[in-house]
């Protein structure tokens, strides 16, 4: 992940797609365990 705990760790340098990824993931885990 750029700019992990690092100084230039701000959310101006937030990829949205990294967000859309980490929001699928967590969707399709909590589906997985409804089932």
């Amino acid at each position: 992940l750029p700019n992990w705990h690092w100084p230039t760790d701000r959310a101006e340098f937030v990829d949205p797609s990294n967000l859309e990824e980490a929001k699928e993931l967590v969707l399709g885990i909590i589906r997985k365990l409804e089932s």
